[in-house]
């Protein structure tokens, strides 16, 4: 079974390939927040009408540009972040939005859908069930219960921490050399062959 690819695409605003679905909706592909916003009229009002601001965008635009969110923002407090202590651990939740953002491809009014309605944890775990990606399973299942926002502390448990660009760029480099030693292999080939030639061309004089 190979691994979960994820949807790409062109934005829809400057045509860049992407993996970013819309920021605010989930509908279409725009690879920044700066082109949801400038996004056609059309698309505007098909998608995003009626669709209140929610901190769920905060904690989205936060894991799509690699920052870390203010700690005294409501997204920050929405999101749990301000209820764990240990700096890894924090991490380790911040890595599970990472994943439900950009594998499961979630958007913010669904997340502050979830989150309200207190199922938050058991919707990540499903993702985890459905799919191969691994970085932090564990704590993400480990702690649903405190995800799902109910009165009790997360579970601490200690794995790795890797970003999913990590691994994509892991990925991107193998690839690089795999391509790299397929040239150096067409060229020994023709090396080879040039030597041929050679040998051919003084059994010839001779």
């Amino acid at each position: 079974m190979g691994k979960t690819k994820t949807p790409k695409g062109r934005c829809l605003k400057c045509g860049t390939k992407t993996t970013q679905s819309c920021f605010i909706c989930g509908h279409g592909f725009f690879c920044s927040e700066k082109c949801v916003s400038t996004s056609t009229t059309l698309h505007q009002q098909i998608h995003h009408q009626g669709l209140p601001s929610n901190t769920a965008h905060d904690l989205k635009e936060a894991v799509f540009y690699h920052e870390l969110l203010v700690p005294a923002s409501e997204a920050h407090r929405d999101y749990r972040f301000c209820d764990i202590d240990d700096e890894t651990q924090r991490l380790q939740l911040y890595v599970v939005y990472e994943q439900v953002f950009r594998a499961a491809g979630w958007c913010s009014h669904l997340v502050d859908k979830w989150r309200k309605e207190k199922v938050l944890g058991d919707k990540a775990c499903g993702h985890y069930e459905r799919s191969l990606d691994i970085l932090s399973r564990d704590w993400a299942c480990a702690s649903r219960r405190f995800l799902n926002g109910e009165d009790v502390e997360y579970t601490k448990v200690t794995e790795p921490v890797v970003s999913s660009d990590q691994d994509e760029d892991d990925s991107d480099d193998q690839e690089e050399d795999d391509s790299d030693d397929n040239d150096e292999s067409e060229d020994e080939k023709m090396d080879n062959s040039d030597k041929e030639m050679d040998i051919s061309v003084d059994d010839n004089a001779n």
